[in-house]
């Protein structure tokens, strides 16, 4: 690592080194996606490990004034780290909603910005970014190269995913959601033998298959494959009269018999479903489920962050922020509502961390690439833990005024895994 300084006077084609310093005629100096040859001159000036790098790169590219990390290999000059954040709309209009995961930037260095599928320019092969500016504390806008790494926190579309993969990489894009749905979750999960054990039985959506599940069954949730917060899940369950449907509005619908049941599943699900037995367990009559966020560090190496405890209000088939009645921190959860003590609340804690580890491993060997995740979890009378989906795209960012742990414990941290990927590109020299 050098000593860096940007001269805005220097010429576009130039680096100066230190005159002490051994290094051939032209380095190849790499900023983001944008790369191209510098011809080094050499100075007495500097001081052995010193370099001077122009400001202005290209007639459109001009780096902006921050704190880098400068790393040579071989005859590759790389500044950095260069990592986008792709968000939606509102995000980029309110970049402080995300700011907490800038919380560490003072020791970590490099250009962070964020940007959607509006900011990129394809012809080009440049963004329109925010900039997160540590002197200001704010973003500001710049015309910007593509990052090394892009961090996922919206769903492009398949077209603009596909372009930014042929430019940076499957494996340095991660937390791409339309990859990991409900089902491909538990398709991949459920062959691992131990996580098979800790999976509620999951099925695709047919009139045919939720009847035979019904027949094993006291209660079966209907999920849709892509859809997030809640949305468009349903809990159908037997009663005495016949069969209750209910979704996450509180609406409910009674029917007597399997031809009318028939009619009313296909009247509702509309789209692609799967069926998924319920775990269940209730604390006073609400609903309670757990969520785990793991996120890997620089060391490409999953750990836990968080654990919390969400309780649903009354009546409500699911847990989602708009459905519940408060959440807790995990253990406290976990002493409220089962009786747990220390010992036994740290024991649960490292099974349902290995396990949910365990996991999302079976999404990476499949290709998928992640690096920052939820997994919804519960845990039923017996304290077996059934895992039920994981989210790549988990809406931590809405939370932030009144969950302050997402400030303070989650968020910060989240561009580790990013750092990481940066660091082993430049020790390969790539």
């Amino acid at each position: 690592m050098a000593n860096f300084m940007i001269d805005p006077n220097l010429d576009g084609n130039l680096v100066v080194y230190a005159q002490q310093t051994q290094l051939p005629e032209i380095v190849y100096f790499q900023f983001g996606q944008f790369h191209k040859p510098l011809r080094v001159i050499s100075s007495p000036l500097l001081n052995q490990g010193e370099i001077i790098i122009p400001r202005r790169i290209t007639p459109d590219i001009s780096l902006p004034n921050l704190e880098y990390e400068t790393r040579l290999a071989g005859k590759n000059l790389f500044l950095g780290p260069v990592i986008g954040i792709m968000v939606a709309a509102k995000h980029y209009r309110q970049p402080e909603l995300i700011a907490s995961r800038l919380i560490y930037y003072s020791q970590d260095k490099g250009l962070i910005y964020l940007f959607g599928e509006e900011q990129i320019d394809k012809t080009r092969q440049l963004i329109v970014g925010k900039f997160y500016n540590p002197r200001t504390s704010e973003f500001e806008e710049g015309l910007l190269p593509y990052p090394n790494i892009i961090y996922l926190r919206t769903n492009p579309q398949p077209k603009i995913y596909r372009h930014l993969v042929e430019h940076l990489g499957s494996a340095n894009i991660y937390n791409y959601p339309f990859r990991s749905n409900k089902w491909t979750f538990w398709s991949y999960a459920s062959t691992d033998s131990l996580v098979s054990k800790h999976l509620p039985e999951t099925r695709k959506f047919t009139v045919p298959t939720v009847r035979k599940m019904l027949a094993k069954y006291d209660s079966v949730y209907l999920k849709p494959i892509l859809l997030s917060r809640g949305r468009g899940i349903y809990r159908l369950s037997k009663v005495r009269s016949g069969f209750k449907l209910e979704n996450s509005h509180g609406t409910v619908w009674r029917v007597k018999s399997r031809v009318e049941l028939n009619r009313l599943l296909r009247g509702k699900i509309k789209r692609k479903y799967i069926a998924q037995a319920e775990a269940p367990f209730a604390f006073n009559g609400q609903k309670v489920d757990f969520r785990i966020y793991l996120h890997k560090n620089r060391d490409q190496i999953w750990q836990r962050k968080y654990i919390d405890t969400r309780i649903a209000r009354q009546k409500s088939i699911i847990t989602n922020r708009r459905n519940r009645q408060y959440a807790l921190p995990g253990d406290l959860g976990l002493r409220q509502i089962y009786g747990l003590d220390e010992q036994t609340i740290g024991d649960k804690f490292t099974e349902i961390t290995d396990l949910s580890i365990r996991a999302v491993k079976t999404l990476e060997a499949a290709g998928h690439s992640l690096g920052d995740i939820a997994v919804d979890f519960i845990l039923d009378k017996d304290l077996h833990p059934w895992l039920l989906e994981a989210q790549p795209d988990y809406l931590a960012d809405k939370f932030t005024p009144d969950r302050v742990y997402m400030r303070r414990i989650v968020q910060p941290g989240a561009l580790d895994y990013a750092r990481g990927l940066w660091e082993q590109m430049t020790r390969s020299g790539v």
